[in-house]
């Protein structure tokens, strides 16, 4: 939930900021990348989605050895890392294409959905440990 909040307010605050300069100021290409690395390790949900999805993938399948299992864990990851850097790319280009205006409406619609998803955790889990529903 932490992540999801903090995601919110720095994307509400993105969207008053289309300095490019002032978005520099923040830190190199190389600092952000490891943020940005750092942010989804970090994410409990990632961990969870990789081990439940990565997990039950070798689970029904015939791996055999551990250099298998090895190949099939690494294909699975490098698929990830080109997914990520993929739509990275993508939304990069976009900002550039579409200009300022529409990269200001991409980071508030990001920050109303990571507000709404802190919300709806926030929210479940009231109902669910404080409430018993």
């Amino acid at each position: 939930m932490n992540d999801l909040a903090t995601l919110a307010v720095s994307a509400f605050r993105s969207v008053h900021t289309r300095d490019a300069a002032e978005q520099r100021e923040a830190g190199s290409n190389f600092q952000q990348l490891i943020r940005g690395a750092l942010l989804a390790l970090s994410s409990p949900s990632a961990i969870v989605w990789f081990a439940a999805v990565g997990g039950a993938l070798i689970a029904q399948s015939d791996l055999k050895g551990w250099e298998a299992t090895a190949s099939f864990l690494t294909g699975f990851f490098v698929a990830g890392v080109v997914w990520t850097c993929g739509i990275c790319f993508v939304a990069r280009q976009g900002g550039k294409v579409f200009g300022a205006k529409a990269l200001s409406l991409c980071y508030f619609a990001s920050a109303a959905l990571f507000a709404f998803f802190a919300w709806q955790v926030v929210t479940s889990g009231y109902r669910t440990l404080i409430l018993g529903l």
